[in-house]
């Protein structure tokens, strides 16, 4: 299914919601989750990095 459909189904693109945007505004959402891309490619699978616990103070 085109993003452009995906988005006139929900109802929160405007009247013509631009694909570079949407996929813009996705990328930053995964930017800020903390997940980062595991390839080059654009539509590869992405993975949060492991999370390190402080060391403890003497």
């Amino acid at each position: 299914m085109p993003l452009r459909q995906v988005v006139a189904e929900l109802g929160v693109g405007g009247a013509n919601p631009n694909e570079m945007f949407t996929a813009m505004v996705a990328v930053n959402q995964l930017r800020g989750l903390g997940l980062r891309p595991e390839s080059a490619s654009g539509d590869g699978p992405r993975s949060r990095p492991f999370r390190r616990n402080p060391a403890v103070p003497a």
